[in-house]
C-alpha cells in the first residue's frame, strides 16, 4: 500500500477520468499513461497491465467471489472504486495500493486466483472509502490528529493515528472476507488448490495473523490516541462492513498473549542499561520513561515494550548527533522530520507508563519540551533548562557543564554524586537529567529513591549502572570530558561527594 501526504490534484484526476470512461459496468480501467505511471511510481510503472480486458476480468473476478459469499456490503465498497489498474507480478503475490492524490483509484495484482484477488480489491477499496469518509465527516477529526505517532504492526513501524486507522479497518475488512471463506463448503476453488484440508489450513493460519494483528493494533491505537478514538474505529467498522471490532479494553488485559500472537518477542533485546532501568521505573509507575529506538529497531524492540506497557509514540523523528567529547553521547540531534518520512537512520521517542493516558500525555507535551516533570525531572531542574537549553543547544547541549562552570571557582566544583548527569555520557548513573544546581535537593531524593528500588528488584542493574561513576573529572575548555584530575587552561575539575 502507498498513501501520499500530497493533496488531490484535481486536473490530473478529471484527465485520467476523460481517458477512462467506458459504457461497461465495472470500474474505470485506466490506460497506461504517464498520469497512471505518476501514480503508480518508477520503481512499479514496469509491472502495469496494458490490456484492460486482463485488469477487467481480474476485477470482476473478485466481486463475482463477494457476491457468492454474500458479502454484499463488501460487494458496494469494492463498486464504489471509480478508477481501477492492474499489476504484473508473481501468481500468488499481493501487490496493491491506492492513494490519497488521486481519490478513488485502486491497484491489484492480476496473476492471482480469485481469493487473493478480492482479498486485494476488499482492502485497496477500503482505503478509498475510508480516506473519503474522513475527509468529508467532521466527526472523524480526531483520526487526523498528527501529534502522537502510534506502533503499527501491519508495518511494524511508528505511524500516525489515521493511518494505522486505516490499517485497522482494511485488515477488518479482509478478516470478513476470509471468514465467510472460512465457512464455505469447497475454498480450495477459490485458492486454486487441488486439496480441500490445505486450503482449510491456510485459511485458518491466516486467520490467526490477521485476529492477532488486530488485537495488537487495537491496544497501540488504544495506547497512543485513545478510547474515543478506538470506539470511533469501532462503529466506523459496523457502518462500513456491518463487522464488529473487539473492544481494545479484552485486549490490553492480555498484552503479553496477545503480542506473541502477532509473531513479536515479549523481551526487548537492544536496551542498553539505562533504558533498562528506565522500563524497570515506568513498570513501578514511578513515571514515564521516555525510550528513544532506533526507527529500524521498532519490530524488535516496540512491541516487546507494548507486552508490559502503554506505549505511545512521538510524531516526529530526529537523527542524533554523536559528540566526540562526550564519548559519542548525543545532547542534540538533526533537524526533526515527520514520522511518515523516517528512514532507516531516523530515531522515535517511545514514551511508556502503566496508564496510558500518562504515556499518551507524555508524547503530546515533549514535542514543546514540556513533559519534563511527567519524565521525573524536578521542577526547579524543568525550569533551568528551559532557560539555559536555547544557548547550550548551538554549542552541544551539555548542560550539565554549563551548571558546573557556573558554580566553579578558581577551575574547580564541587558536586553531589547523586546530581552527576556526567555518567550518562559514560552509559550508566542514575541522573537521567541536567540538575539545576550541584546539589539539588529534588535530585539527590529522586537518584537515592532510585537506587533503593534497584538494590531491592535488580541489583545487577544497579551495579552495572554504578559502573560509571567517576570520584573526578574534568571538563575542558572545548568541553571534552576527562576520566581523570588533569590542570590545564580554561579546564574545570569536578569532585563527586
Amino acid at each position: 500500500m502507498s498513501l501520499s501526504d500530497s493533496a488531490p490534484d484535481p486536473g490530473i484526476a478529471l484527465r485520467i477520468i476523460s481517458h477512462a470512461r467506458d459504457a461497461n459496468e465495472c470500474a474505470n480501467i485506466l490506460p497506461v499513461t504517464r498520469s497512471l505511471k505518476r501514480i503508480i511510481g518508477r520503481s512499479r510503472e514496469e509491472q502495469l497491465v496494458a490490456d484492460p480486458q486482463v485488469v477487467r476480468a481480474a476485477w470482476m473476478a473478485a466481486e463475482h467471489l463477494l457476491g457468492q459469499l454474500h458479502l454484499h456490503r463488501l460487494l458496494s465498497v469494492v463498486q464504489a472504486v471509480d478508477l481501477i489498474a492492474g499489476l504484473h507480478g508473481p501468481r500468488g503475490e499481493i501487490r496493491a495500493l491506492s492513494s490519497l492524490q488521486f481519490p478513488g483509484f485502486a491497484a491489484i495484482g492480476v496473476e492471482n486466483p480469485p481469493l487473493i484477488l478480492a482479498e486485494q480489491a476488499v482492502h485497496e477499496s477500503l482505503h478509498v472509502t475510508l480516506a473519503a469518509r474522513i475527509a468529508l465527516d467532521t466527526d472523524l477529526k480526531p483520526l487526523t490528529d498528527e501529534r502522537v505517532g502510534v506502533l503499527s504492526p501491519f508495518t511494524s513501524s511508528v505511524r500516525t493515528i489515521e493511518r494505522v486507522s486505516h490499517g485497522i479497518l482494511s485488515y477488518a475488512a479482509v478478516r470478513q472476507l476470509w471468514r465467510a471463506v472460512a465457512k464455505a463448503t469447497t475454498p480450495e476453488l477459490w485458492m486454486e488448490l487441488p486439496d480441500r484440508g490445505k486450503a482449510r489450513e491456510l485459511v485458518a493460519r491466516r486467520l490467526r495473523t490477521l485476529d492477532a494483528r488486530l488485537a495488537l493494533a487495537m491496544i497501540c491505537l488504544f495506547d497512543a490516541a485513545g478510547v474515543e478514538v478506538c470506539n470511533l474505529i469501532r462503529d466506523l467498522a459496523v457502518d462500513l462492513m456491518e463487522t464488529e471490532l473487539e473492544s481494545p479494553a479484552r485486549a490490553v488485559s492480555a498484552r503479553r498473549e496477545v503480542v506473541t500472537a502477532a509473531g513479536y518477542s515479549t523481551k526487548p533485546v537492544g536496551l542498553d542499561a539505562i533504558q533498562r532501568a528506565e522500563l524497570d521505573m515506568a513498570e513501578r509507575g514511578d513515571k514515564v520513561s521516555r525510550i528513544t529506538l532506533p526507527f529500524a529497531e521498532i519490530s524488535k524492540d516496540g512491541f516487546a515494550l507494548v507486552s508490559t506497557l502503554s506505549v505511545a509514540a512521538s510524531s516526529w523523528v530526529i537523527r542524533s548527533i554523536p559528540d566526540p567529547r562526550l564519548g559519542q553521547f548525543s545532547n542534540v540531534s538533526g533537524d526533526a522530520a515527520h514520522i511518515l518520512d523516517a528512514d532507516s537512520k531516523s530515531e522515535v521517542h517511545l514514551y511508556l507508563h502503566r496508564d496510558p493516558s500518562l504515556a499518551r500525555e507524555a508524547a503530546l507535551l515533549d514535542s514543546d519540551d514540556r513533559a519534563g516533570e511527567l519524565l521525573g525531572i524536578p521542577a526547579c531542574c524543568c525550569e533551568w533548562f528551559s532557560r539555559e537549553w536555547p544557548a547550550a543547544r548551538e554549542v552541544g547541549g551539555d548542560v550539565f557543564a554549563v551548571m558546573v562552570r557556573k558554580v566553579a571557582r578558581e577551575g574547580r566544583a564541587i558536586v553531589a554524586s547523586e546530581c552527576d548527569a556526567s555518567a550518562m555520557y559514560r552509559g550508566g548513573g542514575l541522573c537521567w537529567h541536567f540538575p539545576c544546581s550541584p546539589s539539588c535537593r529534588e535530585t539527590v531524593r529522586i537518584v537515592r529513591e532510585r537506587k533503593v528500588r534497584l538494590m531491592k528488584s535488580n541489583p545487577g542493574l544497579l551495579m552495572e549502572l554504578e559502573r560509571a561513576y567517576r570520584s573526578t573529572i574534568t571538563i575542558l575548555e572545548d568541553g571534552t570530558y576527562l576520566d581523570r584530575s588533569t590542570s590545564r587552561q580554561n579546564a574545570v575539575i569536578v569532585q563527586f561527594e
